[in-house]
């Protein structure tokens, strides 16, 4: 089987080693020829898609169906039609898309819905959480503390473009569901880790949930899964506060971080299971029931990068400019490396190192004692402060 994963970024680099896990041949296509995720797929095509370049068309021709991993409308739009017209098969659902894309419009649907979600500025209190409607993640994200920081910022920014939500303290969830109505396949939650700038430095499985929680937080997953008629893939973020889940984020496209942490924890790909839906195969819907005593392996995905002599546990945005990258298994003691290391792994490198570590364990002693070994020996290896 041949999958084009279109775009080479963090949710390309999320795709092509789940392609490779399942062994799936990857075809990486992207005009940036040095896209992180170039130097980890099977075959690279660089190019403008959206220019209809001969060698991407044949490319696309050769596949068994089409992953868009991005978030660029023009390139969208130019893949989907470049998919009907050949008839091949695409993994994306565009009209989820349409409403996922768009806070603004996810927010007004889980109203429609009674789906619980941070209250909007002026309901609640402060402190707020403003972000731009039309960027997933944590682009643009700002933590108001009053009527000052907040006016301020909306005099700089065209106010109908972001929204301004209550901040809930407490920890966040993320998880993914596959499929369509009555045929939705919820996969296991993970827990997301965030840095200062509100980008997630570390991803764990799995979570610290009673079976309760958890089942309650399955049908959050299915609850919006149903709501914009899902058909392919998509990605729900919450947070707990107070007892209860809010939505603070859904996203109808693959991920990034999270696939790879469920399926080194449950064996789960989801690329693969994907795959099977896409290509017409019927998937085994969940039970929202959660099963008992089920066996995990406990496991941390997390970004590392030296700058200056000092090591920081980051946001996955550093990774997303970084090439080349390379794979290393059984590394540093971690299941899984994505890195630069082989380029820039030596103190005197005057590149910034910087890599993503799968850290594997049977239980959270062990994890946590990997973690601090892979510290110390990162620390050692860039003579690090």
């Amino acid at each position: 089987m041949r999958v084009a994963i279109i775009g080479g970024k963090l949710q390309g680099i999320e795709a092509v080693i789940l392609s490779k896990i399942a062994g799936i041949h990857s075809v990486l296509i992207d005009i940036n020829p040095k896209a992180p995720a170039s130097t980890l797929c099977d075959t690279f095509v660089c190019g403008d898609i959206c220019r209809r370049e001969s060698k991407i068309i044949e490319a696309l021709r050769q596949v068994d169906f089409i992953l868009p991993a991005m978030e660029n409308w023009d390139v969208i739009n130019a893949v989907l039609d470049i998919a009907k017209e050949n008839n091949i098969p695409i993994a994306f659902d565009l009209e989820a898309y349409k409403v996922s894309s768009s806070k603004i419009k996810s927010d007004l649907k889980m109203d429609e819905f009674g789906i619980l979600k941070p209250r909007y500025y002026p309901e609640g209190k402060f402190p707020y959480i403003m972000k731009p409607s039309g960027e997933s993640g944590s682009a643009g994200v700002k933590k108001i503390l009053n009527e000052e920081e907040l006016d301020c910022c909306l005099s700089k920014n065209n106010a109908s473009e972001w929204i301004v939500e209550e901040f809930v303290e407490g920890p966040s969830y993320s998880i993914e569901i596959i499929g369509e109505k009555d045929n939705y396949k919820v996969f296991e939650p993970t827990e997301i880790h965030m840095a200062d700038d509100y980008d997630c430095c570390k991803v764990t499985v799995p979570v610290p949930l009673s079976n309760a929680k958890k089942e309650k937080l399955y049908n959050v997953g299915l609850q919006l899964a149903n709501m914009v008629n899902l058909k392919g893939i998509m990605d729900v973020e919450v947070i707990e506060g107070n007892g209860e889940f809010y939505v603070l984020e859904i996203d109808a496209r693959i991920p990034s971080q999270t696939p790879l942490a469920v399926y080194y924890s449950t064996g789960e790909n989801e690329l693969e299971i994907l795959a099977k839906y896409t290509l017409g195969k019927s998937l085994t819907p969940s039970s929202t029931a959660v099963v008992e005593n089920k066996q995990f392996r406990y496991v941390s995905y997390e970004q590392y990068t030296v700058v200056s002599g000092t090591l920081f546990n980051s946001g996955e945005h550093i990774i997303s400019d970084v090439y080349p990258l390379t794979i290393k298994e059984d590394f540093l003691g971690a299941k899984l490396v994505i890195s630069n290391w082989d380029y820039v792994g030596r103190p005197d490198s005057t590149t910034n190192f910087a890599g993503i570590f799968i850290l594997v364990s049977e239980d959270l002693e062990g994890l946590n004692l990997k973690r601090n070994d892979l510290i110390n020996k990162l620390k050692r290896q860039f003579l690090c402060k």
